[in-house]
């Protein structure tokens, strides 16, 4: 029908539009199998006890590149219609869900945060062989605790680390080799993805005295690590470089004085510590 006819659009909004044809109609999601959505707008009858809308969206989501994921428009009748979707293709209600989102500040962004310098300084030829094994390290920390807690493949797909490695080494003025072929490079581009100049928003928090996110992208992951134990010591070491200068700005933020901290009681109890393990005091 509608390969035949099209599709009737009356709008108040945008206007009227008769016989429109998109440029493919499909049975299944086989028949898209490789296309990449911007979005997907679902109109069709919500019956959610029959078939949950996660069911009817996944297999479009499934061959996606997971770093560009579409927006999902629900155009249904209903109310919270959308926690279903939310939940299932969204949120596992599993407190690492946003590590998808974290991995690259948790990486790239927070060795150019230790480094106080542009993204930029620690892709050159000369710093690479110094913070590439670090970055892909603090990634399998990330992916280490993920699937401690039950991010699977499927959640988490580990392509992502790859993909997540490649969005910040394009912008890299180095000529970076990939075999000992000497005429085997990666391929670099002029219009890359971020700047040189670029600074993650946790650096820049830190160069204007700014309470940092230190906790959303590098605390709660530690912590993670932690009740299941799963050692990051990578991890560990941004959450203790960066801990100090925070608590001095959330003072700082409140009006308080820094000193009025040292007040306070530190029981030197490993199971107490977030990061690593300290000895015993005696």
């Amino acid at each position: 029908m509608v390969r035949q006819n099209g599709i009737d659009i009356i709008s108040g909004k945008f206007g009227n539009h008769k016989q429109y044809r998109p440029d493919h109609v499909v049975h299944s999601p086989d028949q898209v199998k490789g296309l990449q959505f911007d979005y997907i707008v679902c109109t069709y009858k919500c019956v959610s006890d029959m078939q949950p809308s996660s069911d009817v969206i996944y297999p479009y989501l499934e061959k996606m590149d997971r770093v560009k994921l579409p927006y999902i428009v629900l155009i249904q009748n209903g109310v919270d219609i959308e926690k279903g979707v939310y939940d299932t293709l969204v949120n596992t209600n599993n407190p690492l869900a946003r590590a998808i989102i974290t991995l690259w500040n948790t990486s790239w962004g927070a060795l150019s945060t230790l480094a106080r310098a542009p993204l930029r300084d620690i892709l050159t030829a000369e710093a690479l062989p110094y913070t590439s094994g670090v970055v892909r390290g603090l990634m399998l920390e990330v992916l280490a605790v993920a699937r401690a807690v039950g991010l699977n493949e499927h959640r988490l797909p580990a392509k992502l680390l790859d993909d997540t490695y490649r969005l910040a080494l394009i912008g890299t003025p180095a000529k970076v080799r990939l075999s000992r072929n000497p005429d085997t490079f990666f391929d670099t581009k002029e219009d890359a993805f971020l700047p040189g100049y670029f600074k993650p928003s946790i650096l820049v928090d830190l160069e204007h005295g700014r309470p940092m996110e230190l906790d959303p992208i590098f605390g709660n992951i530690v912590k993670l690590g932690r009740k299941h134990n799963v050692d990051t010591p990578r991890l560990d070491m941004v959450l203790a470089s960066l801990k100090p200068t925070q608590l001095r700005f959330i003072c700082n933020a409140r009006g308080e004085q820094a000193e009025t901290q040292q007040s306070n009681i530190y029981d030197a109890l490993p199971s107490l510590n977030v990061t690593g393990n300290a000895p015993i005091l005696s």
